[in-house]
């Protein structure tokens, strides 16, 4: 599937440091997402089931901390599917890529 015409033009416009940084980041974010299905439970069923990924961020609850104030610790990977009809989740992990 080609990229939108409106993402190639955004992405001629970055400078080679920036076009370097994106190249990091993307590649990280492909090994990640390569890794996903290997540490979702489940493994057999994982061909029947639907997964949607999202990067959240978290209040830990600490009195005193940060996060009480901002969006929180993270962003932090977790995958979302159903199982008998209820919503689960699983914390995948974290990544650093591109400053997130």
């Amino acid at each position: 599937m080609p990229l939108p015409k409106r993402l190639r033009q955004d992405l001629k416009e970055l400078s080679p440091r920036e076009l370097r940084e994106l190249q990091g980041w993307l590649t990280q974010l492909l090994h990640q997402q390569e890794r996903i299905e290997g540490r979702l439970p489940g493994k057999q069923g994982a061909a029947k089931r639907r997964y949607t990924y999202r990067r959240e961020y978290v209040k830990c609850g600490k009195e005193g901390c940060t996060c009480a104030e901002g969006k929180g610790h993270g962003p932090y990977w977790y995958a979302y599917w159903k199982e008998k009809g209820k919503l689960k989740k699983k914390y995948l992990g974290s990544t650093k890529a591109g400053g997130g």
